[in-house]
């Protein structure tokens, strides 16, 4: 069987396997920093779809998740952008952030439930609880983000992706000046953004299907199409 004809029938066994109707949520990320005394705020609409499966081997429940970085365009002509920890730490983080932004919500152990019943409520706003996004200047001792933190990366030269690097976020890569303020979620009805290639014009489509695999570790260059555009 040929590479192409391989793939399409994997592809509609797994379109078989499906029952019902997916559960789609869109929610909009705002991220609001302190850039040395001025406040700038950077947003972009992720989305996240839940879907049961019935295959042996396979979850029951599966999941895709799609977005691209919040990109927050810095005075020093720099840019720092928020993302989710897909390729470092935790998998399913996106997935699940909706769900830790408003538990009140997941009255179920069913995903797809409390999709839709967030869905439904456009305009609701939560905030992401993290021990980094600290108003008081504190500092906390724990260096791995849990599930409710975003990573950070920035580079000091958007024309460069060599340059681009990921930053601790409790002391936004030892600069001082920097912090963040606050990390709203709010659910959404507009169609999911895609606007990294706007602030970084090397990362075109291109580039994306040159660089599809995290290979890089914690604390080295988070260059992939999992660190910067999923889905």
């Amino acid at each position: 069987m040929r590479p192409g004809a391989r793939i399409g029938l994997i592809a509609l066994l797994l379109l078989a396997a499906c029952s019902g109707r997916p559960a789609t949520l869109h929610f909009r990320v705002t991220v609001d920093i302190d850039d040395h005394g001025i406040e700038r705020h950077g947003a972009g609409v992720w989305s996240v779809t839940y879907h049961k499966l019935y295959l042996p081997g396979w979850a029951p429940i599966q999941s895709v998740a799609a977005g691209d970085a919040v990109p927050i365009r810095l005075g020093d002509g720099g840019v720092l952008l928020a993302l989710s920890d897909c390729c470092f730490k935790n998998p399913s983080g996106m997935d699940d952030l909706p769900a830790h932004v408003f538990p009140d919500e997941r009255l179920s152990d069913d995903p797809l439930d409390w999709t839709r019943r967030l869905a439904a409520m456009a305009g609701r706003t939560g905030l992401i609880t993290c021990p980094y996004y600290r108003r008081s200047g504190a500092k906390s001792l724990d260096p791995v983000p849990d599930i409710d933190c975003l990573l950070f990366v920035r580079t000091a030269d958007p024309r460069r992706p060599d340059k681009l690097r990921l930053i601790d976020p409790a002391t936004m890569g030892g600069d001082p000046g920097l912090k963040v303020v606050r990390v709203a979620v709010t659910i959404d009805r507009r169609p999911m953004t895609r606007q990294v290639d706007r602030f970084l014009p090397w990362a075109n489509d291109g580039w994306f299907a040159r660089h599809h695999m995290c290979t890089s570790r914690r604390g080295e260059h988070p260059v992939c199409s999992g660190s910067l555009r999923w889905g």
